[in-house]
């Protein structure tokens, strides 16, 4: 059953699970239409009972891929799979494991398992027998084989550290390294992107296993923002071209303090989209920003009508001289759509953007 439900952090909890969602996360609500990320999430009712398809993230979360409404609420019907992270008592991230009986598989901190039985506040009494409580071996993937000179793997980046030769972090259970061969797309993506929890997909070749990465797709369609802020921060949030910023205790700030932050400071801002105007920063950093040179990425608010249209609120206009990237004027208003990932650029006046270039993203 689901305990609660943060449409701000796009977030949910289960068994004591923190959740995650993001743009291409499905949700099939009872009898309804399939539904995606934060419009899907609106739907979900705290007590009803899910199954949850993901993937596992950093900080014991995990980024769902699926989630589907059960009317099975048997008492012994609560399952979950994932990694003993205590054994004092025996928990999977907040949740506590009761044995019952069982002396098989040993709990060991780092132990993939499959527990199913009685939930009781934030306890779950595992059923007797062996189905109750077993050891699984696929909670983070398994890592590649050497001496393999092309593969993929996609998932969520976490354990990143940084130097200046390049990025080690794992997807899923495969170590992944970037070096300055590595090229990142969609286009103006870069290494700056690599953030603990963010979706990417590598692609490279096996050594030593670690897959050497030639390139880097970052999945998640988030937002980027490059402007100045309209004002000082008040509480945990601030405004860029009059879209809300949230803060929390995940975003990550560079050269910059939420509380210096000013009216015409140039920052920019990456994060998702959790509100019509509003977003949840992953990362906040200071940079050099004038008004002629402002970029907003993100999802178009609705169908684009010639010459203009929304992101995130800001309204952006198109003219004669206005580059688009791929494609042309033509095609970008007759093909792009609502949610669409578009990144326009160009001068800003009242939090309203006249674009020089427009590139649709993937």
């Amino acid at each position: 059953p689901v305990d609660s439900i943060d449409t701000t952090a796009q977030t949910f909890t289960i068994l004591g699970q923190i959740i995650r969602i993001d743009d291409s996360t499905v949700f099939k609500i009872g009898s309804g239409p399939k539904t995606t990320g934060v419009v899907g999430l609106s739907s979900l009712v705290v007590n009803s009972l899910v199954k949850v398809n993901g993937v596992a993230g950093p900080n014991a979360t995990f980024l769902a891929t699926y989630v589907k409404t059960k009317s099975d609420s048997s008492g012994d019907s609560n399952e979950v799979k994932g990694i003993i992270t205590s054994i004092a008592p025996i928990q999977i991230g907040a949740l506590t494991i009761v044995l019952n009986g069982q002396t098989s598989p040993v709990p060991v901190i780092g132990l993939c398992v499959e527990a199913e039985g009685t939930l009781s506040g934030n306890t779950l009494t595992v059923k007797s027998g062996p189905s109750g409580f077993k050891q699984d071996d696929d909670c983070n993937g398994d890592s590649l084989p050497n001496g393999i000179t092309k593969a993929e793997v996609e998932g969520v980046i976490s354990g990143l550290t940084s130097t200046p030769d390049g990025a080690q972090f794992k997807i899923g259970g495969q170590a992944v390294s970037t070096s300055n061969i590595t090229t990142f797309r969609p286009a103006g993506a870069s290494a700056a992107d690599l953030l603990d929890g963010v979706k990417a997909e590598a692609e490279g070749s096996v050594v030593g296993g670690v897959l050497l990465a030639r390139k880097i797709h970052i999945k998640k369609n988030g937002v980027r923002i490059e402007a100045l802020a309209d004002g000082s921060a008040t509480g945990k949030s601030f405004f860029i071209l009059g879209i809300t910023v949230i803060s929390n205790g995940d975003t990550e700030f560079k050269d910059v303090l939420l509380e210096t932050i000013d009216v015409g400071m140039g920052l920019r801002v990456q994060g998702f989209k959790s509100g019509p105007t509003q977003i949840t920063a992953t990362k906040v950093e200071a940079r050099p920003v004038d008004a002629n040179d402002v970029t907003v990425r993100g999802p178009l608010d609705v169908n684009p009508v010639d010459p203009g249209f929304f992101i995130l609120g800001v309204p952006v206009t198109v003219g004669a001289g206005t580059q688009f990237e791929d494609t042309t004027r033509a095609n970008f208003f007759a093909n792009a759509t609502a949610n669409t990932i578009v990144k326009a650029k160009g001068t800003e006046t009242n939090n309203a953007l006249a674009a020089r270039e427009v590139e649709l993203e993937d």
